[in-house]
């Protein structure tokens, strides 16, 4: 065996330990290997399905987001659990090797993510998964051979990419496919609940009539 095969080899062994294959809490500023789940478990859609086209320089796709509550898989009984498939349509010239989602973070306000993915017949596993060092993104990448499976070709979908979370309302924010040029679009993500944003606002209209006394 060459020694650049035996340096690949331990390369990948150490990245096989450092970042075991299963759901895990994804903090901010780390990455692991996508962990297939069988997630979200039961619960009932509140919001979905939004699908959104995105056009890129190269490729043409969706992605549809869901919003879960009752999620019996979550580490976060009364969070909620967001789901997003990407598909790359047959239109298209071109690969798609990531997808990210906005929203992850609110104000000063990090929520608590537990990623992962739902495997399915004929469709395509994310290699990894990662978080951005300030909390706000979620990124899922689809990355070619010898570390992972093939990048989301025109015609593919991926799996059900999961993001189990303690958050308890949700809003729409900001999806991104990327692969050369991006597409960016509306998509499910979290938002502090109702009784937050009403202390918020009253908080702001008190500082209002201060400023007119």
């Amino acid at each position: 065996m060459s020694q650049c095969k035996l340096r690949f080899c331990a390369v990948a062994g150490l990245i096989l330990i450092a970042s075991p294959a299963w759901a895990a809490p994804l903090l901010p500023g780390t990455s692991a290997l996508a962990a297939a789940e069988p997630d979200p478990l039961g619960g009932v859609v509140i919001a979905g399905p939004l699908v959104t086209p995105l056009i890129g320089a190269a490729f043409n796709a969706t992605v549809t987001s869901w919003v879960y509550q009752g999620d019996a898989a979550s580490p976060f009984p009364n969070g909620l659990t967001f789901v997003y498939q990407v598909s790359n349509l047959g239109t298209s010239t071109d690969a798609i090797g990531r997808f990210t989602a906005n929203g992850y973070k609110t104000g000063a306000t990090v929520w608590q993510t537990d990623a992962s993915f739902q495997p399915g017949a004929g469709l395509l596993a994310p290699a990894t998964m990662d978080r951005s060092n300030n909390g706000n993104v979620v990124g899922y990448s689809f990355v070619g051979p010898p570390l992972g499976p093939a990048a989301l070709r025109p015609g593919a979908t991926s799996m059900l990419l999961v993001v189990q979370t303690d958050a308890p309302s949700w809003t729409t924010s900001i999806g991104n496919v990327i692969d050369g040029s991006i597409a960016s679009g509306p998509i499910y993500a979290p938002v502090p609940e109702p009784a937050s944003m009403l202390l918020l606002a009253g908080g702001l209209g008190v500082g209002l009539l201060r400023r007119r006394r």
